[in-house]
């Protein structure tokens, strides 16, 4: 190399590593917000880097000294041979700087414990399994395990022993153990994780960004993440766990009751824990009671082992069940033990004899009658739907019951014997009316009825019984008060005054007659906490919302919404007093603005507006406001969260010149983007599912995606299955294409079910499965589900295959505790394929929760043969539509539809 070459390449080199430690530098600072520590090789590395930049920053300087001072003369040989050996020696530790800037990992969690111990039963006869546990937690090509069996069999034993008897010879940075609720919330698994790695928690920080952090450190740790009482399949990706790829030290171990969820969570191997064998069983039971009085008496021993069958070999129940034993000490106590053990296998349901006792609480507390029993919750139970009608005959003393988010449609009548209820709670049930029989209950002091969206019905009356009534919460709830003196409608506003004892009441109103009744009304004014205002069709503004500042002076939370003619809303105190006002929500007014006309500053903690699409800017300011003179203006000094979403106009915060202050604001959510303007480094990148959205987006380059090749679909089928299964047998080989050829090469929905057939053995399955896919109607969800069905039980098997394959894939989304509705991509395929792939696009006229107002115009419904206009906020609908083809109809949920016209249904087929 050349004398000036020299130089030349380590100018070059240096460039590289410079690029490199920024890298690198960018990468440990993201791991210090992580509240990791950066390794000390890394460390020493960037340390190196910064010494070699600085030596070569040296003999540049010379370098250029000397070419400068000596113009065309030669250089001083020994002097121009030093500063070569010099630049060669730098040349060569820089590359060997770049060779070793590979890191495995850049930073440690020096506060992370190893693992943590927990408390945990015996787990006798379960050594087998154990060790195979523990076999395949040791195999790196092993990288989901699942342990599935029968409730009660041992499975949460097991996995907590594989956690204490952790092997400390393995590579492991972190074993993490969480028991999953079986209404597991996304919030709840990952608060767990954050805890356990030691990270800080951000009330205010979304899920998604939660996910992205806890994503980023398990990357960089070798973790077993051992997840317990999996009930359905948890979506990796949406928490923030990485899935491991084999071969990898890292694992992830969970246990469950069925198979079907090891399947579609993507296991690498399955282990079955079996019911323990019967002398295995009593060895259990044996060690877990006492033993003095069992090898005491020989008849004891003989009732002790019947118990044990009884208990089939459940170690849970056998636990259970020799603590509850433990301290029997005669004979007659053991067999009136076996007896109820025995009368309980024997009833097939809970009569109103077994509810009079508490039997099933517990051996030896059967005779402790339900009059004794205090409090009682049904809270969250999601899957009950009703309640039998003598379910609470002889329950007296009952003060507190809790059926807050369950199913159930009804309240039996026999809850009029709970004379000493203190406390009911039905908020976000099905009930769509209360039964006349709750006037018994003259002691109750609170009644919440939050968000109760069927509740129709309440008795004439029946508010007025409730003497004791203190607390009343009716938010997102009933809305059929009666108006002026008509006998006709529902509850009337001097029933609720009549209440003397009320002294808290959340109100939802959907007419203007209703909330003038309710500013009419000062006991019942003074007593509103809570305000709910939905619908009310001709209110075009709200003078200001600091009417109760007389009226209402302790109302906390004001919501505004699906007001479609509202224009202004204007906010501010007219004197400087301080109202108690913490929340103001505001969503779906498509024409509705926000004023402030006031001087002195709002107590306002929480703002949320949504979908309000006629604000341009966030706050216009009128009267004494604007003419202040101030350029910074406090309008909620103790404002500490805001979230404004869907405003498309939305263009600035402030009223032009004017700067608003939030001094207390701790979140903000604004859904807003800058248009990037090219030259620029700066993208957006979205995806869509028609091409015209692409087109009103400003796209400067659409890339289309197509469904795949027939090749390409089997290709990725086989990479999502078990390919032993498939290779196996030819005959399941060829109902597996066929299979694919049912998918129309779209991926999700051949990964999907890959995932539903990846433990399918045998061919008949194969076939069963061809045929309901074959089977399944090109049709809207819900219609035709049962067409064609030889019988019911074809039908709910159809049925079944399809919402499991559909929920177990993630492919739905929860819009209750109880209700699940398809995810927005999953329908557009769907409703895709629906469509013969787009050529009949005009035979389906479908809005789907689109908020529309209006319903299509007359001539989009002659060519349909499917409408579906649901959840919505449809109004009214064409007096006669000529609609020859039309076979399916849905107006699901269009709340603000009163009427039908008389001559609607003219000129529709018969066969709809």
């Amino acid at each position: 190399m050349t004398y000036e070459g020299t130089f030349s390449s380590l100018a070059n080199e240096v460039g590289q590593l410079k690029g490199k430690s920024v890298d690198v530098k960018r990468e440990v600072e993201a791991a210090e917000r992580d509240g990791l520590t950066p390794r000390r090789e890394v460390l020493g590395w960037l340390n190196s880097v910064q010494n070699m930049e600085d030596e070569a920053k040296s003999i540049e300087g010379i370098y250029d000294q000397k070419i400068k001072c000596l113009c065309s003369f030669p250089f001083n040989v020994c002097s121009a041979y030093r500063l070569r050996n010099r630049a060669e020696a730098a040349l060569a530790t820089i590359r060997e700087l770049k060779q070793s800037a590979e890191f495995t990992k850049l930073a440690d969690n020096l506060n992370l414990t190893r693992s943590i111990k927990m408390p945990n039963t015996k787990t006798i006869g379960m050594d087998k399994v154990f060790e195979e546990l523990q076999r395949h937690g040791k195999d790196d090509s092993l990288s989901v395990i699942g342990i599935h069996g029968m409730g009660g069999v041992g499975k949460t034993a097991l996995l907590r022993r594989f956690n204490n008897d952790f092997p400390s010879e393995t590579e492991a940075d972190v074993v993490i153990f969480h028991e999953l609720s079986i209404d597991y919330k996304l919030e709840e698994v990952q608060k767990s994780l954050f805890d356990r790695l030691s990270l800080t928690w951000q009330d205010e920080v979304t899920h998604r960004d939660r996910a992205t952090k806890l994503f980023r450190v398990l990357s960089t740790l070798n973790f077993v993440l051992l997840l317990d009482n999996l009930w359905e399949p948890l979506n990796y990706q949406v928490i923030g766990i990485p899935l491991p790829a084999a071969p990898s030290k890292c694992k992830i171990i969970f246990t469950t009751r069925t198979e079907d969820t090891c399947s579609h969570m993507g296991t690498d191997k399955m282990i079955k824990v079996e019911c323990l064998e019967e002398e295995a069983a009593w060895n259990l039971f044996r060690n877990s009671a006492r033993m003095d009085a069992i090898d005491a008496d020989k008849n004891i021993l003989f009732e002790a082992r019947d118990l044990v069958k009884e208990c089939g070999v459940l170690p849970a129940a056998l636990i259970v069940l020799a603590q509850a034993m433990a301290h029997k000490k005669t004979w007659e106590e053991w067999i009136h033990a076996l007896r109820i053990m025995k009368d309980v296998h024997q009833l097939p349901d809970v009569s109103a004899e077994r509810r009079r006792t508490n039997g099933w609480c517990g051996i030896g507390r059967g005779s402790k009658k339900h009059r004794q029993l205090r409090n009682g919750e049904m809270q969250r139970e999601l899957h009950l739907r009703k309640i039998p009608n003598d379910f609470f005959l002889h329950m007296p003393l009952l003060r507190i019951l809790e059926l807050q988010e369950t199913s159930i449609e009804e309240v039996p009548v026999s809850i009029g014997n709970l004379m000493q209820l203190h406390y009911l709670n039905q908020c976000k049930t099905r009930i769509t009316s209360l039964p006349k029989e709750m006037a018994a209950l003259v002691n109750l002091k609170y009644l919440p009825l939050a968000s109760m969206k069927y509740l129709r019905i309440i008795p004439d009356q029946l508010i007025s019984s409730l003497r004791e009534l203190q607390w009343l919460i009716m938010m997102d709830s009933y809305t059929g008060w009666k108006e002026g003196q008509s006998c006709e409608g529902g509850v009337s506003f001097k029933e609720l005054e009549s209440s003397k004892r009320l002294k808290a009441i959340g109100i939802t109103v959907s007419t203007l007659a209703a909330l003038q009744n309710l500013y009419d009304s000062p006991r019942l004014a003074a007593f509103t906490h809570w305000l709910h205002i939905e619908g009310c069709p001709n209110l075009t503004n709200i003078p200001s919302l600091d009417f109760h500042a007389e009226t209402m002076p302790r109302v906390i939370s004001i919501q505004l919404h699906a007001m479609s003619e509202l224009e202004e809303v204007v906010i501010g105190n007219r004197q400087p007093i301080l109202l108690p006002l913490q929340e103001l929500r505001l969503s779906s007014l498509p024409k509705a603005k926000l004023v402030w006309r006031a001087r002195f500053p709002n107590t306002l903690l929480e703002l949320k507006i949504v979908d309000c699409r006629a604000i341009d800017k966030f706050i216009k300011l009128e009267g004494e406001a604007n003419g202040s003179g101030e350029t910074v203006i406090t309008i909620f000094p103790d404002l500490q969260t805001m979230v404004l979403r869907w405003l498309t106009e939305l263009k600035s915060l402030s009223d032009g010149e004017r700067i608003l202050n939030y001094p207390s604001l701790k979140t903000i959510e604004v859904v807003g983007i800058p248009l990037p303007a090219p030259p620029s480094k700066c993208k957006i990148i979205f995806t869509s599912r028609t091409e015209d959205t692409c087109s009103h987006m400003g796209t400067e380059k659409m890339i289309k995606m197509e469904c795949l090749e027939q090749e390409a679909a089997w290709n990725l089928f086989r990479n999502s299955a078990r390919m032993d299964v498939i290779d196996a047998d030819k005959h399941i080989q060829i109902k597996a294409r066929d299979l694919v050829k049912e998918c129309g090469g779209f991926p999700a929905a051949l990964i999907v079910l890959a995932q539903a057939m990846a433990h399918k053995k045998t061919w008949e399955e194969w076939i069963h499965a061809l045929t309901i896919m074959k089977g399944t109607p090109h049709q809207l969800p819900g219609e035709g589900i049962f067409d064609n069905a030889d019988n019911i039980w074809d039908s709910t098997q159809k049925t079944q295959f399809l919402l499991g394959i559909l929920h177990a894939a993630s492919l739905t989304v929860r819009v209750h505790d109880v209700f699940f509705t398809m995810h927005p991509m999953t329908r557009a395929m769907i409703l895709w394929v629906q469509r013969e792939c787009g050529k009949k696009e005009n035979k389906w006229l479908v809005r789907d929760r689109e908020q529309v107002e209006e319903a299509p115009a007359a001539e989009k419904w002659r060519d349909a043969e499917r409408i579906a206009l649901v959840w919505n906020q449809i109004r009214d609908l064409p007096e006669a539509p000529q609609c020859p083809n039309l076979i399916f109809l849905n107006l699901h949920v269009n709340k603000f539809l009163r009427k039908i016209p008389n001559g609607f249904f003219l000129h529709m087929p018969p066969t709809i």
